[in-house]
């Protein structure tokens, strides 16, 4: 007797079906079929075939199924009582579901092992169990079980992995039509939409493929208001830029080049990266522009270093360790947020198991949620205790502000919630503490940083240690956070102090606005702790915007502004002064001003278009929602609406007034009700409506502000948006080709901007002797500090790091007294010259670069850092060399790079490959102490080495035994 679950529930006798009468028996059976040979609690079984109302005779209408089993299978299968229920006793091989899982099992083995043309007949044999969806005939009967559920996605899983090997054999023509029919089955699954877009592109119909994107993208908006993961945006431009990886090579060559860089639910196609091995949004990951080998991972060997020049020793990175194949190492900084829940005390603690798996269950979901919404991963959730950690597989720059956040949002839910239980908001002792600090991280190779999946991330270091002791020593209903921690975030939070030493940082008390961020942001106000920073060489951009400004009035025509600059190149100061001059200079009445911030943690897609309604009706936090729909027809009718057609517009813009108004059905109703009130708004006066952090936006509202000045018509209204390049990564045509758009680029200060800049706020901050007084304009400045201000290099023309960096050498000279320190020690690239092992640098300046990086390419960060460990100057052969890829590859890169504000390009005249150097030192630096130090220690070596095969023992002496130097002192304390 053979039982078959894959499909409608059959029971096959002598090679015929036999019949299993009754719902009930049919259903217990095929519950039963789910655990075999496994003992099913009765009270299970009633669950199952009646949810959660079961009748009065239930338990004797399963006694009633049960021998009407007995007899129907009788001499095929037993059906046992055993406590506390009954239990199927049959052979494995009787029943499809084992075989269908084991054919799975071994199939990813294969997959994994780049066996493509095994592990696509494996596959395939474990997909011919199936003959329908599980249960499909009980499905209709209107029972819902999670395990069948579960049935159907491992099918789906299965399926894609059975995709993966076909592609990886060349099979995409015959593949295209059974991916088309899946992905229309099941339109959520991202990694399955992946594989159909490959699949496409690689038949010549790159316009099917990049359609197939935009309806999977409207689905999940539509469903479930999310974006597509990084991945399939990454794969996205991937099939717009026409990227190499795309083009399917031979298995032969693959295996070669890549070896088994494969393992369960992943595979290498081409140089690029499909993995899987999930339900629901699996991923997909490709390799960027990937001709040769991702040298991610750095943990090979190289030998013994070569005797002499500078006396190396036997190279120690033979020692080290290789690691797992397609996994790569790095040092980053991240913050760890642990947190532990106790229920009841002392008499009224809870005795029942259930009861508190019930709350704990619904703590650690909030837990889940608030984390994800501010970036960070649950990575261990054990019983009533937790931990989150905020910058893997991504560094953010603000990763310590966001934990901390993510645990004040925990605390409002659960507080929340046990206001609402019958515990009562004394019996839930909740603590929590954050700590940050440097680890050493294991990411997937071929995945960029932000799109690897978090959960397998792993880590090195005592951050978890020193937040579970931190965590130890919280008092009851106390968040509390470790030094570092509060120096990464103090701008954002109030903290209180735990001891009479300022030691160990306690409570977060309030959050606050505040922090260099102000200098750039809403601009000086004179407030307490905001920095009054002349404006230097903004004249002409702010001139343009002037000009702009009247043409717009004159013409009465909309038009769009986009302002782009690096992070903290001084678009909101531009902005600032801009609306502050065109205000003074037309009067009170003459221009009209609204502004709107896409923030770093929104909670709806159109969040900042409620803020710009809010402010022009004057709507406060405390209003009703009646008031606030009163004032904005108050607001409709002061443009000289009748008052009915007012009120109607109020009314249409209620949802708005939700920011977590995620769109849907009404969402171009809701819109255009926007526009019109914008429009009547700006009909009355010319209007300026700043948007600022524009890179932040979702595509939704991306594609509705670029179009904004057309569909308004004629009226003077100037739209100026500021956004970080990034923005450009996205959509490299924003604005293009329309008559009134204009896009501006902030370029970095000029070397004596930055020196002005730098020695107006040391004479600010007194950074100078006492004995000398305020230097004169014909003075260097004032002193010491002045020297170590004027060290532009470090800066490269960015005010805000020249302002952080006068923020740390105050700090250091004892200006601030007491408090957290604004500076990482971090590992430095060093001079040619003597080895200078580490150097400080602004937190903020740490943050933002760090972030920065992680928005590369592998391949471009790989070719970054080889440039980082080699020198000061940097071109194509050296690099070219240690990172095993081509001249042309390199120069590529390395124009990219420059192109991303990056590297900056040095007049050469003899030499054919053009020379590079970084723009800011700290972004070398910081690149530098990212690279793990045994591996820092070969690339020195192998740099030492290439200088010397390629110019002799002579030339390029300093900079050989700089590598040779470098190279023994790193290897020797990697061990």
């Amino acid at each position: 007797m053979r039982f078959h679950v894959l499909g409608p529930l059959e029971v096959i006798r002598d090679g015929q079906p036999i019949v299993v009468p009754g719902v009930h028996q049919r259903a217990t059976l095929g519950f039963l079929l789910l655990y075999p040979n496994t003992a099913v609690a009765t009270s299970r079984l009633l669950r199952a075939l009646w949810d959660q109302d079961p009748p009065v005779t239930a338990r004797k209408m399963v006694q009633n199924a049960v021998a009407g089993l007995r007899r129907t299978l009788s001499g095929g299968a037993d059906v046992l009582t055993r406590p506390p229920g009954y239990q199927l006793s049959v052979r494995t091989d009787q029943v499809d579901l084992p075989a269908f899982q084991d054919l799975s099992a071994r199939g990813r083995t294969e997959l994994a092992a780049g066996s493509w043309a095994a592990a696509a007949a494996t596959l395939a044999a474990a997909l011919g169990h199936w003959r329908g969806p599980a249960l499909a005939d009980l499905v209709e009967e209107g029972l819902a079980w999670p395990e069948v559920a579960a049935l159907d996605s491992a099918r789906m899983v299965t399926f894609e992995d059975w995709a993966q090997a076909q592609l990886a054999l060349g099979h995409h023509q015959e593949l295209v039509p059974e991916l088309e029919a899946a992905v229309e089955a099941t339109p959520l699954r991202e990694r399955l939409t992946g594989l159909l877009m490959l699949a496409l592109y690689r038949c010549g119909r790159q316009a099917d493929a990049l359609e197939r994107y935009r309806r999977t993208r409207g689905a999940l908006v539509d469903q479930l208001g999310l974006d597509p993961g990084h991945e399939l945006q990454r794969l996205e431009r991937a099939i717009l830029d026409h990227e190499p990886w795309l083009t399917p090579r031979s298995t032969a060559a693959l295996t070669s080049r890549h070896g088994a860089l494969l393992t369960p639910g992943r595979l290498i196609t081409g140089s690029g990266a499909i993995t899987g091995g999930g339900a629901g949004r699996d991923s997909w990951a490709g390799r960027d522009r990937g001709a040769g080998r991702d040298r991610g991972a750095f943990a090979v060997s190289r030998g013994v270093a070569a005797a002499g020049d500078g006396g190396v020793r036997p190279s120690a990175v033979e020692a080290v360790p290789a690691l797992a194949p397609g996994m790569r190492s790095a040092r980053k900084w991240v913050s760890v947020l642990a947190g532990r829940l106790e229920i009841g005390s002392g008499s009224s603690e809870l005795s029942d198991p259930e009861d508190a798996d019930r709350i704990l269950r619904a703590v650690t979901a909030t837990v889940r949620a608030e984390t994800a919404r501010f970036g960070g991963e649950v990575h261990t959730a054990l019983g009533s205790v937790w931990i989150a950690v905020f910058g893997l597989p991504r560094t953010r720059e603000d990763d310590a502000e966001r934990a901390v956040r993510a645990g004040l949002a925990i605390r409002r839910a659960v507080a929340a919630s046990a206001e609402a239980s019958a515990c009562g908001a004394g019996q839930y002792d909740l603590r929590m503490a954050v700590t940050t600090g440097e680890v050493l991280a294991t990411l997937s190779q071929a995945t960029p940083a932000a799109a690897a999946s978090p959960a397998s991330a792993g880590m090195s270091g005592d951050v978890t240690g020193r937040c579970m002791r931190l965590l130890a020593a919280v008092p009851r209903g106390e968040l509390r956070v470790c030094e570092a921690t509060r120096a990464a975030s103090d701008g954002a939070f109030t903290h209180a102090l735990t001891d009479e030493h300022g030691r160990g940082v306690g409570g977060v008390v309030a959050v606050r606005s505040g922090g260099l961020e102000t200098a750039f942001g809403a601009g000086p106000t004179g407030g307490e702790g905001t920095l009054h920073v002349p404006f230097l060489e903004r004249e002409h951009e702010k001139e343009l915007l002037h000009r702009l400004l009247a043409e717009t009035g004159r013409r009465r025509r909309s038009r769009l502004v986009t302002i782009f600059g690096e992070p903290g190149i001084g678009k909101s100061r531009l902005l600032w002064e801009f609306c502050r001059e065109a205000g003074d200079a037309a009067g009170p009445s003459a221009v009209q001003f609204l502004h709107g911030r896409i923030g770093r943690f929104p909670s709806g897609p159109f969040e900042v278009l409620a803020d710009v309604a809010r402010t022009w009706a004057g709507i406060t936090e405390d209003d009703t929602r009646d008031l606030a729909v009163t004032k904005l027809a108050a607001a409709v009718g002061m443009t000289g609406a009748p008052l009915g057609a007012a009120r109607r517009l109020a009314a249409e813009l209620v949802p708005l007034l939700d920011p977590s108004w995620p769109g849907g059905a009404d969402g171009s109703g809701v819109l255009a009700a926007w526009r019109r009130a914008l429009g009547r708004f700006a009909a009355v006066a010319p209007t300026v409506l700043v948007v600022e952090d524009l890179h932040r936006g979702d595509d939704r509202l991306l594609d509705f502000l670029e179009v904004l000045d057309e569909q308004l018509g004629h009226v003077p209204l100037l739209v100026v948006a500021s956004a970080r390049p990034d923005l450009l990564e996205r959509r490299p045509f924003w604005a293009g080709g329309k008559r009134d758009a204009t896009t501006m680029s902030l370029d970095q200060l000029s070397p004596d901007a930055v020196q002005q800049l730098m020695v107006d706020l040391a004479v600010r901050y007194g950074l100078r002797p006492a004995s000398t007084g305020r230097p004169s304009a014909a003075e260097e400045g004032p002193g010491p500090a002045a020297h170590e201000c004027a060290t532009v290099a470090k800066v490269g023309g960015n005010p805000l790091f020249a302002i952080a960096l006068v923020e740390m050498l105050r700090a250091a000279q004892g200006a601030d007294g007491a408090g957290a320190s604004p500076a990482l020690t971090i590992d430095s690239a060093g001079p040619v010259g003597p080895v200078a092992a580490m150097v400080s640098i602004p937190r903020t300046v740490h943050g933002v670069i760090a972030a920065w990086l992680d928005t590369l390419p592998p391949r471009s960060r790989l070719v970054l850092q080889g440039a980082a460990v080699f020198g000061a100057t940097i071109w194509a052969a050296p690099v070219a060399a240690e990172c095993e890829l081509t001249r042309e590859d390199v120069l590529w890169e390395l124009e990219y790079l420059e192109r991303r504000g990056v590297l900056r390009q040095v007049p050469t005249v003899a030499d054919p490959d053009p020379r590079y150097e970084f723009r800011h030192v700290f972004v070398r630096d910081v690149a530098y102490s990212q690279i793990p130090r045994a591996v820092r220690g070969e690339w020195h070596l192998c740099f030492a080495r290439w200088l010397s095969d390629e110019h002799g023992k002579t030339a390029q002496d300093d900079l050989r035994r700089h590598h040779h130097r470098r190279a023994d002192s790193l290897t020797a304390a990697s061990g």
